[in-house]
């Protein structure tokens, strides 16, 4: 005879909250009342979408930028209070691969990072492009020296991998410019 499976008699269990219910914050997430002053917590106790008010990055565009990998960003660090410089190589506007366009707030010729805190690198065939510009590779270098923050995503790995500033560093990117990053890092060793 088959013994009942003691599972099947009990009560279903709550496996994401066990024990009892914590109270939800402003932001929705659930946090024990009695939690410490973390940076976590300090950040959850701000108003919501305000996190980076008073910041300033710059996301640098230039024709067929990979679409999401601009716009999601953008649009993230736009809610969160940032304010986001579209800078391209000089068009008044860029069309992504997919066909979204990108209206230029700027020409990167004319922006200095000592004026912004963060940069942004996106992918797509944009930063073939974009690497090939002095300028670009200057904010990259200044935004290196300054310990600002560089955010670079798939085939954007092109423009810091140029402007030389990944010596010593472990950098995430798409196996198609792998060889790339690693060919102009040993040629920046050898000089």
């Amino acid at each position: 005879m088959e013994q009942p499976n003691p599972a099947a008699t009990t009560e279903p269990k709550d496996v994401c909250w066990p024990g009892p219910r914590q109270p939800q914050n402003e932001l929705g997430t659930r946090r024990n009342q009695t939690s410490s002053n973390t940076a976590t917590d300090r950040i959850e106790q701000e108003e919501p979408g305000m996190r980076l008010h008073g910041k300033r990055v710059i996301a640098l565009v230039e024709a067929d930028y990979e679409d999401l990998e601009l716009w999601y960003p953008v649009l993230r660090l736009r809610e969160e209070g940032a304010e986001v410089v579209l800078a391209g190589l000089g068009a008044p506007s860029y069309r992504g691969k997919h066909g979204l366009p990108a209206e230029t707030d700027a020409n990167a010729e004319d922006l200095d990072m000592a004026d912004f805190d963060a940069i942004l690198v996106v992918g797509g065939w944009a930063p073939d492009k974009l690497r090939r510009s002095e300028r670009v590779l200057d904010l990259l270098r200044a935004a290196d020296t300054a310990g600002k923050l560089i955010g670079v995503i798939c085939h954007g790995g092109w423009v810091p991998a140029s402007a030389g500033i990944l010596k010593g560093r472990t950098m995430t990117c798409t196996p198609g410019i792998k060889d790339d990053a690693t060919i102009i890092q040993w040629a920046c060793r050898a000089a």
